[in-house]
């Protein structure tokens, strides 16, 4: 499973404006030294479902970066 830092996730919502959607709406799967980890596919089905779904592949490449 890949995983994406959920605080990333936020950052990519706040960056592009997305006020509406909040990452603690998407499960945490793994704690690694404090950090809270979530799943890519949750992350990018829950972009997708929303208003923003042409940007729900944008938030894999934003994270990883």
């Amino acid at each position: 499973m890949k995983l994406l830092l959920k605080s990333k996730v936020q950052n990519f919502f706040d960056v592009n404006g997305m006020d509406v959607l909040n990452a603690t709406s998407i499960p945490t799967v793994e704690i690694i030294n404090g950090a809270e980890w979530v799943s890519e596919d949750a992350a990018v089905k829950y972009v997708y479902e929303s208003y923003f779904e042409g940007l729900s592949y944008d938030l894999v490449s934003f994270c990883k970066n």
